[in-house]
């Protein structure tokens, strides 16, 4: 089973601060002080922050490399390094702050800037990436008879606190639905064939997860139905559920669906409660939940009542502050409904 990695993206910022441990020997009189901070509007994970320079020095550095994660460790995908008041890097970070009608260095002053849009800026650059936990780091140094750091900050993810890292999640972005209009669509049936743990959940995993899930298809006569236990060890309301619906194109699967949850509320974890009998308002409380003939092909109708025609994948993740805590994926036929 080959998964579409690369495709069409969005970036989600998750933390911005300073260095904890930048590279000695610092610069005990920097030129310059920057800050940062990462703020959500309209469903979108923008910057703010201000820049300060103190004097102005044509022997700046600005450099940024990008890392993503792989396995267990961060590896460098790219390095890019700007010297002195001019290059591509230098060119973004006066956009940002506004002052691109510049020629040359910052000058001396304060400069405040906000709504800046990381994503829209990627999408500059590239339009398709790799989907991921990614690390950038932004470094500022000066040379002077060795080097030294005037200033290095960071945007470190949650899981590392690496000095100078810019972390992100770019994830898949859906793909407008008249994208698939050549797609023959009618009255359907859906008949479920596999289910089983996803092959690549998103990392890092929750070691001491608050949900624990396990389903498992079988033949009933004619039908191909689902069998599953929940078990709700503790109820975390922050919890998200998101679930991902793919087609098969060729060798491998396009993303055509996304649907985020967060909490105890929303359509997912109310569709849950109804699946699991669950009365009750909010959360679904502590305890082990079962179903034992759950037929795909009647859930999927309430919903809808035609449907394109292929082969699909869903994946249904729930994740928790520490992690993932549950990622299950279903393949199902989707064929014409016979009268």
């Amino acid at each position: 089973m080959t998964f579409n990695l690369t495709g069409p993206y969005k970036v989600l910022l998750l933390k911005s601060e300073r260095c904890k441990t930048p590279s000695k020997p610092y610069d005990k009189n920097p030129s310059t002080y920057f800050t940062s901070e990462i703020y959500t509007a309209k469903n979108r994970t923008l910057l703010r922050g201000n820049l300060t320079v103190v004097r102005v020095d044509p022997q700046l550095w600005l450099s940024s490399k990008g890392f993503i994660l792989a396995g267990d460790k961060y590896e460098a995908i790219y390095v890019a390094r700007a010297v002195g008041c001019n290059g591509v890097l230098m060119r973004i970070f006066k956009i940002g702050l506004n002052v691109q009608h510049l020629k040359g260095c910052v000058p001396k002053g304060m400069y405040l800037y906000k709504d800046v849009d990381f994503n829209a800026i990627q999408q500059t650059w590239t339009k398709t990436l790799k989907y991921g936990s990614y690390l950038w780091r932004l470094q500022q140094r000066k040379e002077v008879h060795s080097t030294m750091k005037a200033h290095c900050l960071s945007h470190p993810s949650t899981r590392t606190q690496q000095c100078c890292y810019l972390a992100a999640e770019i994830d898949e972005s859906e793909v407008p639905m008249h994208a698939f209009d050549h797609y023959t669509k009618g009255p359907y049936k859906t008949t479920v064939f596999k289910s089983e743990k996803c092959k690549t959940p998103t990392k890092p995993y929750d070691k001491n997860p608050a949900y624990l899930y396990y389903c498992e298809a079988y033949k009933s006569g004619e039908k191909m139905l689902l069998r599953a236990n929940f078990t709700v060890i503790r109820v975390d309301p922050l919890m998200k559920i998101n679930i991902r619906a793919y087609i098969k194109e060729g060798d491998g699967w396009k993303i055509m669906y996304i649907n985020k949850s967060g909490g105890c509320q929303g359509f997912v974890m109310e569709a849950m409660k109804y699946i699991f009998g669950v009365q009750k308002s909010g959360c679904i409380p502590k305890g082990t939940y079962t179903y034992n003939h759950l037929d795909f092909n009647e859930i999927q109708h309430n919903w809808l009542k035609t449907f394109m025609y292929g082969r699909f994948l869903w994946t249904v993740q729930m994740l928790t502050s520490a992690g993932t805590n549950v990622c299950w994926q279903f393949e199902t036929d989707i064929t014409p409904k016979l009268e």
